[in-house]
């Protein structure tokens, strides 16, 4: 039987977050068959473990986000790829709003949700974009409307007024903009791909350093400018939870080099 969707979560010690995102994905509402997949790359700590109670493991041969997402996908077969981190959260009609999505176009390859950062502190990153924010308050000021809206949404999980509201307004903006300015650019916290899509372009590739979903952004805007067809969405309107434990300014100005180097 060829499944819709398998949801494929990388995993290196997650222990700690595993279980959260693995019972949020069964409790899906949808009418949709999919398989969930956690593929990891040698945790010493309760990961796999755990990730048997919900989900079928794998390990992969080679460590690194890159490998063991492609080796997972090789493993189900499906009409479509959903690749979450180990600690994204999605709202229960997450894998619905995708299937509806790409039913609706099938000119549509690929597809994300919008990220909303939680967890641990931002430190420096908070005040640049609270100085920011000072320095661009029109522009705050007009998306915070758009931002307010989308919290009013039925299966929002979550609520406006939080300690990184400014940090995921600035985000919400960004994203928005390369999306307007015809160069769209998802979080590796959740990307949808349709599976021949994904073989097409080789699936993922590891970079030197850091930006493997920025790579595949990269190789798929690439594809689609080559063929002179196909579309890569953000969908703001569908919204996902992710932990912000792994963004610090060095990163950030890493993946920018990165960014440029290409």
């Amino acid at each position: 039987m060829l499944l819709d969707f398998v949801v494929i979560i990388p995993t290196y010690n997650e222990e700690k977050t595993i279980s959260k995102t693995l019972q949020l994905i069964r409790n899906q509402k949808t009418r949709a068959t999919f398989e969930i997949a956690v593929v990891d790359g040698g945790s010493t700590d309760r990961t796999v473990q755990i990730a048997k109670k919900y989900a079928k493991v794998f390990r992969s041969p080679r460590k690194g986000k890159a490998y063991q997402l492609n080796y997972a996908a090789a493993q189900i077969n499906s009409k479509y790829l959903i690749f979450l981190d180990a600690d994204t959260h999605i709202p229960n009609n997450y894998i619905d709003r995708i299937q509806s999505a790409f039913k609706k176009d099938p000119e549509l390859w690929a597809c994300s949700g919008h990220i909303f950062y939680t967890g641990v502190e931002l430190k420096s990153y908070y005040f640049l974009i609270l100085a920011q924010a000072m320095f661009d308050f029109s522009e705050f000021a007009f998306f915070h409307v758009i931002w307010f809206l989308l919290q009013r949404l039925p299966n929002a999980r979550f609520k406006l007024l939080h300690k990184y509201y400014f940090f995921n307004l600035a985000m919400f903006i960004y994203y928005t903009f390369r999306q307007l300015f015809g160069s769209p650019e998802f979080s590796g916290s959740n990307i949808c791909v349709r599976r021949t899509i994904f073989e097409e372009i080789g699936g993922f590739r590891q970079p030197p350093r850091l930006g493997v979903d920025w790579l595949f952004c990269h190789v798929l805007r690439h594809h689609i400018r080559k063929k002179g067809h196909g579309k890569m969405k953000l969908i703001h309107s569908l919204i996902v939870e992710t932990n912000a434990r792994h963004l610090s300014l060095k990163r950030a100005f890493e993946r920018i080099k990165v960014s440029q180097g290409k």
